[in-house]
């Protein structure tokens, strides 16, 4: 034991940020976690159009906080009919 100790190497951490689709009438918004409670969405279409990004680069890397996004899609009446499970009929 010389009382040289190495370093423990970190593993990189993969953030990112969640975003909730929410319905609001006017259309579907998403909520980024990274503004937490303080938005009430972002209509990402009237984002890109005001900050002349494109809809992928949006959803790419958040524009709030630069991580990568995950989206928590809203289930809507009739999702649940059978058809995007995967199962095939012949």
């Amino acid at each position: 034991m010389n009382g040289n100790k190495e370093p423990e190497k970190e593993e990189p951490k993969n953030f990112v940020c969640i975003w909730t689709e929410k319905e609001n009438g006017k259309g579907d918004v998403y909520i980024p976690a990274c503004l937490g409670k303080s938005s009430n969405g972002v209509n990402v279409f009237k984002y890109c159009k005001k900050h002349k990004i494109t809809l992928i680069s949006i959803f790419r890397s958040c524009p709030f906080c630069g991580h990568n996004v995950v989206v928590n899609a809203l289930k809507l009446k009739g999702d649940e009919d059978g058809r995007t499970d995967g199962k095939t009929e012949k």
